[in-house]
């Protein structure tokens, strides 16, 4: 998959699905290994800093039955690491719940004397019910505007014609967060100048 996608789709941003990768981590690492994989794994920095990071956690957690992993997972970094995804645009979806929610419906009801007869209408029942909720989000869309909360009512506006619900809602919690921000100082240079950003309540995190 990831050679096809290298190939027909070369100008898209691709990633692992988060929810194989957790399943993976418990399979290979220590537990007490996993929440700093995680932090790998859904934290964002640069990159320069990721690999400092990577490098900790390997020289910490490597071993003769880890190695081989972690080495195939470093290869494989820019498909799952945030540091090397965060310029990707992934509607807040790290896994291919769609795929999932299908198999999991599917395989809920299945069993080993099915007819193929039976598999079939099984099968439409699943996707009956998958549109019919689609349908419903649809129709919730279409018919109701979330309301502006922040300082920010034009880009709220803007946002709630063209963006789902539940995607304006991810962009109305970043909003509410940037209301909390200030600048702090700042600095000019030759060409250019830096802005140094806080919280309002908290100038300890710069």
């Amino acid at each position: 998959m990831i050679r096809a996608f290298r190939t027909v789709l070369s100008d898209v941003f691709h990633h692992l699905c988060s929810w194989h990768i957790e399943k993976n981590m418990q399979r290979h690492l220590h537990y007490k290994s996993l929440d700093e994989f995680r932090s790998l794994l859904y934290y964002a920095t640069s990159q320069a800093n990721f690999e400092q990071r990577w490098k900790a956690f390997y020289d910490k957690w490597n071993t003769d039955r880890t190695e081989e992993w972690l080495d195939r997972m470093y290869r494989k970094r820019r498909l799952w690491a945030a540091s090397y995804l965060s310029d990707g645009f992934f509607l807040g979806m790290r896994s291919n719940q769609r795929s999932e929610s299908l198999n999991s419906c599917l395989h809920l009801h299945l069993d080993y004397g099915m007819t193929i007869v039976d598999l079939v209408v099984h099968y439409e029942n699943c996707i009956v019910r998958l549109r019919e909720n689609e349908a419903y989000d649809d129709c919730e869309a279409f018919q109701k505007e979330p309301p502006s909360v922040t300082e920010y009512k034009a880009l709220e506006e803007h946002a709630a014609k063209v963006f789902t619900p539940a995607n304006f809602y991810i962009l109305q919690d970043d909003l509410h967060k940037m209301g909390q921000l200030e600048i702090f100082e700042t600095l000019v240079g030759i060409g250019r100048q830096t802005f140094m950003v806080t919280w309002k309540d908290n100038h300890k995190f710069r």
